[in-house]
């Protein structure tokens, strides 16, 4: 599920980019641009809720001894 997470973000991170350096590129390429980091922000949004949701629903972060030791020694 992390993993998962993880990869839509920098899928999304990198349509960004694209976006970004975008400047020089046809109208109808920009278009296509933003579209990519339009979808990709909603896959991103979605996989961050489910992710939240999969955590709040098995307490994976009550479970996990490296995240309570980061915690703890904090």
């Amino acid at each position: 599920m992390a993993e998962e997470f993880a990869t839509v973000v920098r899928l999304y991170a990198e349509a960004v980019v694209d976006l970004t350096f975008s400047a020089k590129v046809s109208q109808d390429e920009y278009r296509r641009l933003v579209h990519a980091a339009e979808a990709a922000h909603r896959r991103s949004e979605e996989a961050r809720v489910a992710f939240e949701e999969h955590i709040s629903f098995h307490k994976c972060h009550e479970s996990d001894p490296g995240r309570e030791a980061t915690r703890l020694g904090a």
